[in-house]
């Protein structure tokens, strides 16, 4: 046999071999047929979308490719790469009178036509009707502004209806809820199981959050009834919700010229007495509200509870800084710790509390730079720069990273800082004193006074020679490594 024969050979099979494996790796199949009570179904949308390892379950998104079942119920998506699917029927659940369902399949090596059978229950539907506190119709403005949702735990209910943005819950279902002009609603595309349903009026409006609580709604979380659906195909009706007025507040943020009044917004933190929660964590707001053009803001329909109030700017470049309520007219500070709690009480259930005013002013800046021992290098180590206006640490101080020695400080409000320098473990290395070294004591530390729209720069800090980490003595190391015993 000639050389150019065994090349001829070699090279076919070479040809076969990867045309094998690429058909291998792309003829994978996930088929199948849908049926129900009465037998195939046709036309019914079945998605499919391929998901990576790590977002496979509750975090993998709705089918990014579909197709439609054929007369007998049957589908299939072809060429298909190895890994992940998630595959759903019915796709489009809105317009169908099925509960929506889906599938996770892994397409392996071993198994690369899968089939995915699919028999389709009847949805079951939760049915009732809004209104005032008063028992009358809303209108259509006020529908319009009503926030209407379904849970499948008395938790997400209690937690997520507050929320004025998604609130991510556990279990992730997709029912389709309708609200009519006449206030009846509907919640439809439901599986067996409980739900517990909550609706409030969105902040513009003065309803207080209602939850399902069996012949009526109720305003207390904690005596929420569930609406148990117990077979597919279901209608539970006269799940009815009576809106109830709550509190409000209301006033004026006072702001300079040069602040634009999209960028501000004023919220509440609902405080919670029996807890240890933080008066001073945003991320506790749960009512916000959009400053008007005039500057006013109204907060509305607040249940009966505690509650802080703060004004701010929703951009993160601001310069604006955060101001606490602390009382009435432009009685407001930066300093949470002396925010008034605004109380709302069961037997004045439709409290207004006028002429809470805010004073936003802007603030200004530190910057400088951390030196090693020398004073001529800055430090390349990680450190943390830290802003108090007392040597007293409440926790919530500012901090900064110190960035190839320089540190720039975010706006602080007006007032006199002192500067404590931490170590990558946030433990303090010492507090800078008017010379820019470092000392343990907190009295010996130099303030640095902040003015509105200004950085103060220059303001260094210089390491002790003790704030270096000695030298390690690797002689043991050596010794043990050349005579194989301890020094």
């Amino acid at each position: 046999m000639t050389i150019q024969k065994y090349v001829l050979i070699f090279f076919s099979a070479f040809i076969l071999c990867t045309f094998g494996m690429f058909v291998s790796a792309r003829s994978a199949t996930i088929h199948g047929t849908v049926t129900d009570s009465n037998g195939p179904v046709a036309n019914i949308t079945v998605g499919m979308k391929k998901c990576s390892s790590s977002y496979l379950g509750v975090g993998c998104s709705l089918a990014s490719a579909s197709t439609v079942t054929a007369v007998d119920g049957t589908y299939m998506f072809s060429d298909l790469a190895l890994g992940e699917y998630r595959i759903a029927a019915p796709a489009n659940w809105e317009d169908t009178p099925y509960e929506y369902q889906r599938k996770e399949i892994q397409v392996t090596e071993e198994e690369q036509s899968i089939q995915v059978d699919f028999e389709l229950e009847q949805a079951s539907t939760i049915n009732g009707i809004i209104r005032n506190g008063d028992g009358g119709t809303l209108t259509a403005e006020e529908l319009d502004k009503v926030y209407l949702a379904v849970y499948q735990s008395q938790e997400e209910a209690c937690d997520c209806i507050f929320s004025n943005y998604i609130c991510a819950i556990s279990t992730p279902f997709y029912p389709v809820i309708t609200i009519s002009a006449d206030g009846s609603y509907s919640i439809s595309g439901l599986s067996p199981g409980s739900y517990f349903v909550a609706a409030r009026g969105a902040v513009a409006t003065n309803y207080i959050p209602e939850w399902s609580g069996g012949i009526t709604s109720v305003s207390q979380c904690d005596i929420v009834e569930s609406v148990d659906i117990s077979s597919s195909g279901s209608q539970v009706n006269d799940i009815d919700f009576q809106l109830d007025s709550g509190a409000t507040v209301q006033g004026t943020v006072y702001y300079s010229s040069d602040i634009s009044v999209d960028e501000l917004r004023v919220g509440l933190i609902i405080n919670k007495p029996d807890t240890n929660q933080d008066p001073c964590d945003f991320t506790s707001s749960m009512f916000t509200a959009d400053v008007r053009e005039d500057g006013t803001y109204t907060v509305a329909g607040l249940p009966p509870g505690e509650y802080s109030l703060f004004a701010s700017s929703i951009m993160s470049s601001s310069d604006v800084n955060n101001e606490w309520l602390t009382g009435i007219n432009t009685d407001s500070s930066p300093d949470c710790l002396l925010v008034e709690r605004l109380i709302v009480t069961s037997d004045e259930p439709k409290q207004l509390f006028d002429q809470r005013n805010f004073q936003l002013g802007t603030g200004g800046n530190i910057s400088g730079t951390v030196f090693q021992a020398d004073g001529q290098r800055p430090v390349d180590d990680i450190y943390y720069v830290r802003f108090q206006q007392s040597c007293v640490v409440a926790g919530d101080e500012p901090e900064v990273t110190v960035v190839s020695g320089q540190y720039t400080s975010p706006v602080l409000p007006a007032g006199d800082y002192f500067l404590a320098l931490l170590n990558h473990s946030s433990e303090l290395v010492g507090w800078r004193t008017a010379s820019g070294i470092l000392s343990p004591d907190c009295t010996d530390a130099d303030s640095v006074q902040v003015d509105e729209d200004h950085t103060t720069s220059g303001i260094n800090f210089f390491l002790n020679k003790t704030s270096i980490l000695p030298p390690i003595d690797l002689t043991p190391v050596y010794y043990m490594l050349l005579h194989r015993q301890p020094l």
